[in-house]
C-alpha cells in the first residue's frame, strides 16, 4: 500500500504548467497552442504506447510504468474529450507518482476506474485539467463571455460552451471546462445589485 503524498492544488498547477511547457517545447510547438496535443506529448515526448485494450466495465484507462504503456478502454476512443482526459490523467500519474510507484517493486501500475476516487486519482484529475485548460486563456475566456456574471446551472454550461469555443477546446468536455471553472474559483458569480442594474442597462441599448 502506497501512502502518497499530499499536494496543494498550487503545487499541481505549477508541475502542469512546467510539464506542459517542457513538452511543448521538446516537441518544437508554440507554447501557447490549443488544445494541447496530449495524444502526441504522450507517445513522443514521453515515449508511452497507447494500448486499446478490454478492461473491465469501470476501468477507463491505466498507466504501466514499466512497460511505457498507457492503457485506454476502447469505448472512450470515439469520445473525444473523455479519450483525451483519460491521456491527460495518466500523464499526471507519470508526473506526479510515477517515482514512487518505481520504488515500491511490488506494484506494476495504476488502473483508473471510473467511480473510485482515492487521493491519487483526485490528484491526477486536478493534474489533468491544469494540463488541458491553462488558467490565463481560461480567465481571458471568461472575462470575455457574456455569461460571466451568471448564477443558474444552465447559464454556467452556457459559460464553459463559450470558453469552448473561444479556445477551440473541441477536444475537451463541457464537464471538464465546468470543473476546471469550479477549481480556479472562476465559475458564475452572483450580481451585486449595482451590477445587476449596469447590465440592465448595457443590455438594453444593445438591444437598440
Amino acid at each position: 500500500m502506497i501512502n502518497w503524498p499530499a499536494l496543494s492544488s498550487e503545487q499541481i498547477e505549477s508541475t502542469a504548467e512546467q510539464f506542459r511547457n517542457e513538452a511543448l517545447d521538446a516537441l518544437g510547438i508554440d507554447r501557447s497552442t490549443l488544445p494541447v496535443p496530449v495524444e502526441r506529448i504522450a507517445e513522443f515526448h514521453l515515449g508511452y504506447e497507447l494500448d486499446f485494450t478490454d478492461q473491465e466495465a469501470d476501468i477507463i484507462g491505466g498507466i504501466d510504468f514499466r512497460a511505457n504503456v498507457i492503457l485506454i478502454n476502447p469505448r472512450i476512443e470515439n469520445h473525444e474529450g473523455r479519450y483525451n482526459f483519460t491521456i491527460a490523467h495518466e500523464i499526471g500519474h507519470h508526473c506526479l507518482h510515477r517515482e514512487l510507484y518505481i520504488k515500491h517493486q511490488d506494484e506494476l501500475g495504476i488502473l483508473c476506474r471510473s467511480k473510485a476516487r482515492p487521493v491519487e486519482e483526485v490528484q491526477a484529475d486536478r493534474f489533468a485539467e491544469a494540463l488541458l485548460m491553462p488558467p490565463g486563456p481560461v480567465r481571458a475566456a471568461t472575462k470575455a463571455s457574456k455569461w460571466r456574471y451568471a448564477t443558474s446551472a444552465k447559464s454556467r454550461r452556457a459559460l464553459a460552451v463559450d470558453i469552448q469555443k473561444a479556445l477551440d477546446l473541441k477536444s475537451v468536455s463541457i464537464s471538464a471546462i465546468e470543473s476546471r471553472l469550479d477549481h480556479l474559483s472562476i465559475s458564475p458569480r452572483r450580481l451585486t445589485t449595482f451590477q445587476r442594474v449596469a447590465k440592465t442597462i448595457q443590455n438594453y441599448f444593445q438591444g437598440r
